[in-house]
Formats: structure tokens, C-alpha cells, sequence
């Protein structure tokens, strides 16, 4: 646009605004009307019996008041809110007998809207206006200062439940996507977890079924290109016997390869893993022995000192053939210390 010209285009816009003046439904003779005050949307109640005398709540003594002449100016019919039976039902069980038995009571409909945010809840001996606030809350006109839900707040909640056009919210569709460093950090942790104190320290194969390109990926890490120590026929064999290789390949982000366990013992003769606290190494007292807890670990027997043994890795591809899938096998030794001595177990 020009700044320069004064011509108007367009004016602002008005925002939209309920109607003045509902009519609602309500027993003969004489009509009910839900006005709106001049306040926000705050309404009252605006009555004309068939003898054509008015009565507006909040305003004595005055048939002619500006809400009266909203209400004879009238042109908008209430919505008549239903309750669906399955709504009340899901309610607890005091709520549910009240809704019940105002249903089963006899008159006008239950519960009626009259604008966007405001509803007309049928009460003994009259209405009732319920307003939904901004946070998405019902405060009925009577009952706003109970800290608890009156029954006219759970009966327009039920009908604003029941409406057609709302629909159930499909739950997302999990999309699961694992990752190879996901899958091997299981592998790590399936082999920490054998490695307990009060097992010996040959444990049954480990035993994993896995994807081919699963394996590419760990073989990488166990070889790169070249060939393994031994392939009988299809089954492919690797025999490591440096701890830092094993680490390369099984270590992940997210859990690391504990070549070494601490366990306590419990009373019962159990025993289970222990992480003990970083100290600082602190300068011994003279003449102060010094005092040191009992310790139980575990470790891999694999690097060069006595009684080790390598870790054998076994390969044994399209067990699955149509999956491509193969049978991965994992064989260790672990050792036993208590108090930094070695236990010789069968």
C-alpha cells in the first residue's frame, strides 16, 4: 500500500460474539431467556410470562432494562445438548446416580448451549449457567466457590462428551527402528550380566540370531577385511586374545564392556554387583593400619597371564535363509578375585 494515500481498504475486523439474547427451552407458559451482561461473557436470566410482565435477575424493580429489550428482540433458538448413556456411565458412581436422577426428573432438556462458551444446566426449581473458561474448565454460576465439581459442571462436561463430532484420537503408530550400535549394546550387556560371582566361571554360549547386515557391521570391528582363524565349512571362527580388542569390539556408548566386576555379599550368602565410590587416594597415617573392605570381583580371563583362554567368537551364517538372518555364538572365561587373590574354581 501507498503511504501516502488516506484511502481505507479495508476495515479492521470485528471479532465475532455470541448472540445478545438466547432463547431457551423451557416449560409454558411464558418464555426464558439467557442474556448476555455487558461484562466478558457473563449472562442472566431473562423471564416474560404470557401477560407480557418481565423479570430480569439482577435487575429490581426495572421491566424495560436493556436486558429485557435484548430478550424481546430475540431471534436465536438454545442447542439441546444430549447425553450418551456410555458417558454418564464412565463417571464415578455419585456422580453418575446425581446425573441419573436429575435425567429422570421431568422437564426441559438437561443441558442446553447458548454460546460458545456458556451452557444452561436444568437445576430443581430452574437454571443454571456453566461456563467453560479459558483453561479448558466448568464453573457453574451457583456452585463456583465449591472447590469440588457440582453435578450441573459433570452433566455439561458429559454432554460436551457426547458430541457426534468428536472423534478418537488415533494413537501414533510405533515405528521401531533399531540401530546396530542399539543391538550390540545388548550384546555388552548380556555379557556383563554373566559374569557373576556366585556362577563358575565357564558359562553356556552365549547365543544371538541376527541379521546379516548386523554381523557385517561387527565383523568391521572384529577383522575388517581380512579372513577368520578358521571357517569349517560355512561356520566362521575368531579366537581373540587381547582384552583391548575384545573392548573394540563390544564397547558402545551407551554401555561400556566391564572387564571387571565388584559384587558384596549379602547376609543370605547371595551376592550382587557393587560400584564402589571414587576416593581419592589419600597419604597413610603412620602407624595406622590401614583398613580395606572385603573385595569379591570378577574378571575376563583373556590377556596375557596365567590360566587365560581367548574369546571365541562363531559365526554361522543363513539359519534363516529367507531372513538372512544367522546364529552368532560368544564363548569366554571368567576369573574370580577375593581380596586381589585369585580363586581356582572347577
Amino acid at each position: 500500500k501507498n503511504k501516502a494515500c488516506d484511502e481505507v481498504f479495508r476495515e479492521h475486523g470485528v471479532r465475532k460474539r455470541g448472540a445478545d439474547a438466547v432463547r431457551l427451552h423451557a416449560p409454558a407458559p411464558g418464555q426464558l431467556f439467557s442474556v448476555r451482561l455487558q461484562r466478558g461473557e457473563a449472562r442472566t436470566f431473562v423471564q416474560l410470562s404470557a401477560e407480557g410482565s418481565a423479570q430480569c435477575e439482577g435487575c429490581q424493580g426495572s421491566s424495560g432494562c436493556a436486558h429485557v429489550q435484548a430478550a424481546l428482540r430475540c431471534s436465536a433458538q438454545a442447542q439441546v445438548v444430549p447425553l450418551k448413556p456410555s458417558v454418564v456411565e464412565a463417571q464415578e458412581e455419585s456422580v453418575r446416580d446425581a446425573i441419573w436422577k436429575l435425567v429422570a426428573s421431568e422437564g426441559p432438556p438437561l443441558v442446553q448451549r447458548v454460546s460458545r462458551a456458556v451452557l444452561v444446566a436444568r437445576r430443581q426449581g430452574g437454571f443454571v449457567h456453566v461456563r467453560l473458561s479459558p483453561r479448558r474448565q466448568l464453573r457453574c454460576a451457583d456452585c463456583g466457590r465449591s472447590k469440588q465439581g457440582c453435578v450441573h459442571s459433570y452433566a455439561c462436561m458429559c454432554a460436551l462428551t457426547s458430541a457426534d463430532k468428536l472423534r478418537a484420537v488415533a494413537p501414533k503408530r510405533p515405528e521401531p527402528s533399531l540401530s546396530f550400535l542399539q543391538w550390540l549394546s545388548g550384546v555388552t550387556e548380556r555379557i556383563n550380566e554373566t559374569m557373576r560371582y556366585d556362577r563358575p566361571g565357564r558359562p553356556d554360549p552365549l547365543v544371538f540370531d541376527v541379521p546379516q547386515q548386523f554381523f557385517e557391521c561387527l565383523q568391521q570391528r572384529i577383522c575388517g577385511r581380512r579372513l577368520p582363524a578358521r571357517k569349517d565349512g560355512v561356520k566362521c571362527t575368531w579366537s581373540i586374545t587381547s582384552l583391548l580388542h575384545v573392548r573394540h569390539i563390544f564397547e558402545t556408548p551407551d554401555v561400556p564392556l566391564e572387564e571387571s566386576r565388584a559384587f558384596v555379599e549379602n547376609r543370605d550368602g547371595t551376592y550382587e554387583p557393587y560400584k564402589p565410590p571414587f576416593v581419592p587416594d589419600e597419604p597413610a597415617c603412620e602407624g595406622v593400619p590401614l583398613i580395606r573392605p572385603l573385595e569379591l570381583k570378577t574378571f575376563l580371563k583373556v590377556g596375557n597371564f596365567p590360566h587365560s583362554a581367548p574369546f571365541v567368537i562363531e559365526w554361522t551364517p543363513d539359519i534363516l535363509p529367507r531372513s538372512r538372518v544367522g546364529e552368532l555364538r560368544l564363548k569366554f572365561e571368567y576369573g574370580h578375585l577375593r581380596n586381589g587373590h585369585v580363586e581356582l574354581r572347577p
